[in-house]
């Protein structure tokens, strides 16, 4: 499934679509580098990166992006 967020095209594989549905997504550059995340701001003081949503990783868990 394709979505589009602020004009770019971000893919994500069917199954996931009712887990990432119910969130306004955005695009968020990382300082520094060429790196963009794709966020979320549910309330006051919260961020969810969907990638860490659709793996379903804690806080306290790192994800390796090789």
């Amino acid at each position: 499934m394709e979505l589009i967020i602020e004009n770019q095209s971000v893919f994500i594989d069917d199954v996931y679509w009712e887990i990432v549905r119910p969130y306004t997504w955005h695009i968020q550059k990382s300082k520094g580098s060429n790196t963009s995340y794709v966020v979320a701001w549910p309330g006051k003081r919260v961020t969810v990166l969907m990638h860490r949503l659709i793996l379903n990783v804690s806080k306290d868990e790192r994800v390796d992006h090789r």
